[in-house]
């Protein structure tokens, strides 16, 4: 196994795997080595040390680079990013999720299981009752604890731990 990935990136913001694909199908959850990779989770691959990405010519491509090609398909990306460092910083073990906007952590390195599932939210943007109650379930579902990380416009993330509700009618007196 590769002790670092490298991947291409290609004019029109495709990236290819190049060499180490064990190494990011076992990073990301994957059953099999991916021949290409999107570009949030190369940028999340390459914050982490992983992943090298260069271009045609063979220059390494940089983290602002990437964070610029992620974003030409998802403008939100960067929040995404504020809360994968933030995770990373407190030494967590962090990997994309299974819905767009969601990451897996686990506390220890050796764990088989992850603990975590969290839901990144921004401050200000609008988000149904609908889509947290399902994100709630889905994490009870499978043994996680569901946590909101909520990015504010600086950057900074807060973090909540929801809990499933479930309103009675009250009956009058």
């Amino acid at each position: 196994m590769h002790r670092r990935a490298k991947a291409l990136l290609r004019e029109d913001g495709t990236l290819e795997v190049l060499e180490g694909g064990e190494l990011i199908a076992s990073r990301l959850g994957l059953e099999s080595p991916p021949a290409q990779l999107e570009a949030e989770d190369a940028l999340l691959l390459a914050l982490d040390g992983v992943l090298e990405v260069v271009d045609a010519s063979g220059r390494a491509v940089s983290e602002d680079e990437l964070l610029a090609v992620a974003a030409r398909r998802d403008p939100r990306v960067w929040v995404k990013v504020e809360v994968y460092k933030d995770l990373r910083r407190r030494g967590r073990i962090v990997v994309p999720g299974p819905r767009p906007d969601t990451l897996l952590v686990k506390l220890r390195r050796r764990s088989p299981r992850y603990d975590y599932y969290v839901l990144i939210l921004e401050e200000r943007v609008p988000v149904k009752l609908s889509t947290i109650m399902s994100f709630v379930e889905e994490a009870m579902k499978n043994g996680w604890t569901p946590v909101l990380a909520i990015v504010d416009d600086y950057g900074d993330v807060t973090y909540y731990t929801p809990s499933p509700f479930a309103p009675r009618r009250r009956e009058p007196r």
